[in-house]
């Protein structure tokens, strides 16, 4: 009997924590203007706004410049943000940046971090390890010499590696894993020497060159045995680990359009609906008959050169109206459609 009680209590822990990762509010938007829907699929806010930009792994909403929520509970706050300013997430709380006066304030509290140098700009960067799924959330600082600083995500802004180094000098290391691209570690360069850092910058090596096939205008090519001081840095093998350091790379985007990962067969949309892979793309299914008589399903799309954010549109055939709403992200209720009830009735996805 005890052992009963301790398996359910455990199983309502698990369940309870679960359902606590998912965002209670998302944005969402019709006819190409913004608002925000919770998780009982209610409207919070009118589709009004022609800007939206998520910040951090959907954890705050920004409509036009200007108006902000928490993802998580829906408080809000009105911001005056432009080209001076930029956002940045430090202990789950969101700070404004401002060029101008060099400040960096908590947006809700409005607490103030003291800031020892003149920066340009302030972003978020995760990185994982592969073996144990750990994060280590980094923030960066770009100071006003174009100079960028990889601190620990706390108030603190304790340098997680030390040095301040150009876009040039340093490289950021990537793994493919079911097709999404994860940071596992970091590459600096200091003259024709080469540190590679693990995810949370506590283990290091170091490249000399002696550990150099060739150097040219374009790179440092590493000789073979290098993989073998990657394998033993992260701790797993694979023959993706570089071989080279690029002297004259480009910085590159992805692009938005489709999306589809052949890794993924089957998408969980919520109210009974998925997507189900099929000829490289994704076809709307569901538990119940689809018999929608004046509305289409488009597809699902990348947004914003975000690949780690998906939408899903439909359209009114007669019309020519159109939904869009966030899909396919472990913040995202996979059993829940995150539209509000009056739309998804409207677009026939609900009676």
């Amino acid at each position: 009997m005890i052992k009963k009680i301790v398996y359910t209590l455990l199983i309502l822990i698990v369940s309870v924590a679960n359902a606590q990762d998912y965002c209670k509010y998302l944005p969402f938007a019709k006819n190409d203007v913004y608002g925000l829907v919770n998780d009982k699929q209610e409207q919070v806010v009118e589709p009004i706004y022609e800007k939206m930009q998520i910040v951090g792994d959907y954890e705050f909403v920004v409509f036009n410049n200007q108006y902000c929520y928490n993802l998580a509970n829906g408080k809000n706050v009105t911001l005056v943000l432009n080209d001076n300013t930029c956002l940045v997430i430090i202990e789950k709380e969101l700070y404004v940046f401002n060029l101008v006066n060099n400040s960096l304030i908590n947006a809700f509290s409005k607490e103030k971090i003291n800031l020892k140098l003149k920066y340009k700009n302030f972003y978020n960067r995760t990185f994982h390890n592969k073996l144990t799924n750990k994060k280590c959330e980094v923030i960066v600082g770009l100071t006003t010499e174009n100079k960028n600083i990889f601190f620990a995500n706390s108030k603190a802004l304790l340098p997680i590696i030390k040095g301040k180094f150009d876009y040039s000098d340093f490289e950021v290391i990537t793994y493919s894993e079911n097709g999404i691209e994860k940071e596992i570690g970091i590459m600096t360069k200091n003259g024709n020497t080469i540190t590679c850092y693990n995810f949370d910058g506590t283990q290091s090596f170091i490249l000399t060159e002696k550990d150099y096939k060739t150097i040219d205008d374009y790179g440092i090519n590493f000789k073979d045995n290098v993989r073998e001081k990657f394998e033993n840095l992260f701790q797993f093998q694979s023959d993706r680990f570089p071989k080279y350091y690029t002297l004259s790379g480009k910085l590159s985007m992805a692009a938005t359009g489709n999306y589809f990962n052949r890794f993924v067969s089957k998408i969980n949309l919520g109210n009974n609906y998925y997507l189900e892979a099929n000829n490289y793309k994704y076809e709307l299914k569901s538990n119940k008959p689809i018999n929608f008589e004046n509305v289409s399903y488009t597809g699902i799309y990348i947004y914003d050169y975000q690949e780690r954010f998906n939408y899903i549109e439909f359209t009114n055939t007669t019309s020519n109206e159109k939904i869009q709403f966030f899909v396919n992200h472990s913040k995202i209720n996979p059993t829940i459609l995150m539209c509000p009830q009056k739309i998804l009735k409207e677009f026939e996805l609900v009676e």
